[in-house]
């Protein structure tokens, strides 16, 4: 699993070094409560999409803070992409943190996207 970053959609997208760990992406509703006094259930339609914000762990090298360092605080297009063909799309604007200090654990940079597009969930024709 890669994630990449891009300043187009289309564009060539960067490797980002070091990721540990991807939370889950969804493009769940919010829920609109429609209940009548007439009704004897609750009844609730969809929508609109919940923004998210996604918080990865990447490991500490050294050599990748400085790019994940610069993409704070700008909209990208990010890009993750599974093994088996699986891709997401979406557009973000990112924060850049430390994750957890612990004895015997590696440093990890805490990288917070603010998710600016809903997420599209396709599959890559080249796996």
């Amino acid at each position: 699993t890669t994630l990449g970053y891009s300043d187009t959609a289309n564009g060539t997208y960067t490797t980002i070094d070091g990721i540990v760990s991807i939370p889950d992406i969804d493009n769940k509703k919010q829920g609109i409560d429609v209940t009548t006094l007439g009704d004897n259930i609750q009844k609730e339609i969809n929508g609109l999409s919940e923004k998210k914000e996604l918080d990865i762990d990447v490991i500490y090298r050294g050599s990748n803070f400085a790019a994940i360092k610069a993409l704070e605080n700008v909209e990208k297009f990010y890009k993750i992409t599974v093994a088996g063909g699986l891709v997401v799309t979406f557009k973000a604007v990112a924060s850049v943190g430390l994750g957890q200090l612990g004895v015997n654990e590696a440093v990890k940079i805490k990288f917070s996207l603010k998710v600016l597009t809903l997420p599209e969930i396709t599959t890559s024709t080249t796996p």
